[in-house]
């Protein structure tokens, strides 16, 4: 916000604008005589918004009657982020006026006469329009047609050769998106290790143990382990007991084929231990089951 206010300023766009203070020259004006510029319209939290609702930002803190304007529209999906932030600068004695009062809006995009002006000004041979959703790239692109202005509609991730003597072309496509840092390595997001920690994170783990003597599959060992799942009204003890039983009497109900085989024995306990956390808690956990098998 600051680079954009000076460049403004440097090139006389912005005019008559008051003159910029650093949060410590701050410190010495009465709050009356101060209009504080801050980040985090969309409810972002750790952006000067956030942080000024939760306590203070570099020295400046928000107090009884101060007077918030937030500028900008909630974006779809940020309206309990914002909401937040307002409730909280409330709690702390402000008065807050947001866009549903439709008193005004500044907004963060360009509208068609603002891109006209920019297309007059530059005289671009090309322009690859890149900001906002695949249907304002091709109202850009169609803008810039009707002033017969080449341009390229290019996604994320989407390599774009340019020549001065042919017209630009997207040549192939790399890799994109998040990705998470683990120790030392990286990972994609929908890669097994990512992926399969958040579904334990969500819906927790249980560990089915069984111990089987001698062959004798007619005679077991069963112990029953959870991890971060949900136990509803009863403890864990007895949530146990339950499925251990509840398991013992569908292993006990299978033919001997299927108690000869180790992966029946797995898809038995599996489905038994899903159908019961379905019924008890509306969640299914992230099952491992281990047969050992002891001579």
């Amino acid at each position: 916000m600051n680079t954009m206010i000076k460049a403004a300023l440097s090139v006389g766009v912005l005019k008559d604008f008051p003159p910029l203070l650093s949060p410590k020259e701050a410190q010495n004006l009465s709050r009356e005589q101060l209009l504080v510029l801050a980040s985090g319209s969309q409810g972002e939290g750790r952006a000067a918004s956030a942080q000024l609702a939760r306590d203070s930002y570099m020295g400046v803190s928000i107090a009884e009657g101060d007077l918030f304007l937030f500028s900008s529209k909630t974006i779809p999906g940020n309206e309990k982020k914002v909401s937040a932030i307002i409730n909280k600068l409330e709690d702390r004695g402000a008065i807050v006026i947001d866009d549903s009062s439709e008193k005004y809006h500044v907004s963060g995009h360009a509208n068609r006469p603002d891109l006209e002006k920019l297309h007059d000004l530059l005289k671009p041979n090309l322009v690859i329009p890149m900001h906002g959703e695949l249907r304002h790239l091709n109202a850009h692109s169609r803008l810039l047609a009707s002033k017969q202005i080449n341009s390229l509609v290019a996604l994320n991730g989407d390599i774009v050769e340019i020549k001065l003597d042919k017209p630009a072309r997207i040549k192939g496509k790399v890799n994109v998106g998040l990705l998470f840092l683990d120790g030392e390595v990286l990972h994609e997001k929908e890669e097994g290790v990512v992926h399969d920690r958040l579904k334990l994170a969500q819906k927790g783990h249980a560990i089915i143990s069984l111990l089987i003597t001698n062959n004798r599959y007619d005679n077991i060992d069963l112990e029953v382990e959870f991890i971060g799942v949900p136990v509803g009204n009863d403890t864990g003890d007895a949530l146990i007991k339950t499925l251990k039983h509840e398991i013992l009497l569908k292993y006990n109900s299978a033919n001997s084929r299927q108690k000869l085989n180790e992966d029946a024995i797995e898809t038995i306990c599996r489905r038994q231990v899903n159908q019961f956390f379905k019924s008890e808690t509306g969640k299914k956990p992230v099952v491992s089951v281990f047969v050992h098998n002891a001579n």
